[in-house]
């Protein structure tokens, strides 16, 4: 069954509500839906979905936390680069010593 749409999602969603039995839809926004139909009725496509706020929440915290993780590590190879360059060695927690 074919039906052509305009950019209303609810228009979307009630006409797929209105089918019988269990449906399968797929989605494309651009000029490939033969090869996409083909896939779905060959059940080659995974299946997604739009994560929750909470989520995403989540994702960007630990995404937050990974690059500030990097960061820090960078800043302290910077530092110990250059505290080398100097003939200073760290020890431990924070204890300088000099090569000389």
């Amino acid at each position: 069954m074919r039906h052509r749409f305009g950019y209303d999602l609810a228009e979307v969603v009630a006409w797929v509500a209105s089918l019988p039995g269990l449906q399968k839809t797929v989605y494309e926004a651009g000029p490939t839906g033969f090869g996409l139909a083909r896939l779905l009725r060959l059940d080659e496509i995974t299946a997604v979905r739009v994560p929750s706020i909470e989520e995403e929440t989540a994702r960007d915290l630990v995404r937050s936390r990974e690059d500030t993780r990097q960061d820090l590590m960078a800043a302290r190879h910077r530092l110990s680069k250059l505290m080398l360059r100097h003939g200073l060695r760290v020890f431990g927690r924070g204890s300088v010593d000099s090569k000389t």
